[in-house]
């Protein structure tokens, strides 16, 4: 991990956890018994927390790191519990061009709320309000966007929309061709009359 600019990039905490996290996975892969080392890395971890605090580690959270991290190839990324790298290449948003407002007008323009939205298409209300909104997206919320994209493209105005955009690309797509039959005509002009071209 020291010295990948990944890892490096991460924020110090961040950092410090993973390196915790791969320290527990190490001493589970030594061990003969994974399950049982995660009980006993799971008490040291709870007696160094104030009395009475929820640390949210147990015996089954570190075992079920432990077998994703295995099955990760021992993969440090699987253990970075902030979802920092979790990142795609483009956000769900962009690649669909929506935006909050969008998709509100769209609901008023069908005349139901977001809630009754959500609960129709089987997602949580809040799991629609944070997709819209932009603030914390997650797989849910691209599962929220490419529902909320099918039902806009029903609409006429999103017909139109589409067929605007495959208007456009044809119209590009013939001007690349005017282009390159132009660049075809100058060659051949230029080209000696006794080397024959196919068609």
């Amino acid at each position: 991990m020291r010295g990948d600019a990944e890892f490096e990039a991460l924020p110090p905490k961040v950092r410090a956890d993973i390196e915790t996290a791969v320290a527990w996975m190490l001493e589970m892969d030594a061990a003969e018994s994974p399950h049982a080392v995660a009980g006993l890395i799971a008490a040291r971890y709870v007696a160094t927390k104030a009395p009475g605090k929820r640390t949210g580690v147990s015996t089954v959270s570190i075992y079920r790191r432990y077998r994703a991290w295995r099955k990760a190839e021992r993969d440090w990324r699987v253990l970075e519990k902030h979802k920092s790298l979790r990142k795609g290449p483009a956000q769900p948003l962009q690649a669909y061009d929506l935006t909050g407002k969008a998709a509100r007008a769209y609901f008023a323009r069908q005349g139901v709320t977001l809630a009754e939205w959500a609960l129709a298409r089987g997602f949580a209300v809040s799991a629609v309000q944070s997709a819209i909104s932009g603030k914390r997206l997650t797989a849910k919320s691209q599962q929220v966007f490419d529902a909320l994209a099918d039902d806009m493209r029903g609409e006429p105005e999103g017909w139109h929309r589409t067929v605007t955009a495959l208007r456009r690309e044809l119209d590009e797509v013939k001007e690349r061709t005017r282009v390159l039959e132009g660049r075809m005509i100058a060659t051949q002009r230029k080209m000696p009359h006794w080397i024959g071209l196919p068609g």
